[in-house]
């Protein structure tokens, strides 16, 4: 095989996977405009109402602790309760969503490029998660806890895989890394009890 075929063959190569990628993004773009333009239909059940109404009316969204009723879920509305210092506009609580969401894509998209998963493999996955009616539900709506965690699991998956990167190169300066690892655990750790219900009894 000569250098012309070789060149020829990795530049093939190149442009099936920059297709693939370019697939992936724009399939990430689509869905984000998809979350918001949902924010311009009603809400769809009384938890949405009672979140957007407190949170309209000044208050805080609920963050998860009411012990004495056995509901323990921390970080419940901390991502609402953050946005709504800005606004309280529908498409500002979905655009938080859709920011939440590209988060999620990009450490999904930086895992697999490490893993080296044929492209089109990468882009079925993602878009057959990100469809499924679960997700699809906790990304229209403004009260699920879900969507949090699931972007602080990819983070500390990403995190993970840099961290166990810098040890095995045997590199000393890793200290930031370790310290963002942790809190991103930490968080995820919040996030995951905000979904489970740590104390709840029926």
């Amino acid at each position: 095989m000569n250098l012309h075929t070789q060149q020829a063959q990795v530049g093939t190569s190149y442009l099936r996977g920059n297709i693939w990628d370019i697939l992936y993004w724009l399939f990430v773009g689509v869905y984000v405009f998809c979350i918001v333009y949902k924010s311009s239909m009603p809400l769809m059940n009384i938890d949405d109402i009672n979140f957007y109404t407190a949170l309209v009316q000044g208050k805080d969204a609920w963050h998860g602790l009411a012990i004495d009723a056995g509901r323990f879920f921390p970080l419940a509305g901390w991502n609402l309760n953050l946005i709504a210092l800005f606004s309280t506009s529908p498409y500002a609580f979905m655009i938080g969503n859709a920011l939440v969401f590209v988060v999620t894509a990009f450490c999904f998209y930086k895992l697999s490029i490490h893993t080296k998963v044929h492209r089109a493999l990468v882009f079925v996955f993602f878009v057959t998660f990100s469809l499924t009616v679960g997700y699809v539900k906790i990304t229209t709506e403004i009260i699920y806890p879900e969507l949090t965690q699931i972007m602080f699991l990819c983070l500390f998956f990403l995190g993970a895989y840099y961290v166990y990167m810098k040890l095995s190169n045997d590199t000393t300066e890793i200290n930031i890394y370790i310290y963002i690892y942790i809190l991103v655990s930490v968080c995820g750790k919040l996030c995951y009890l905000s979904q489970r219900g740590f104390f709840y009894s029926y």
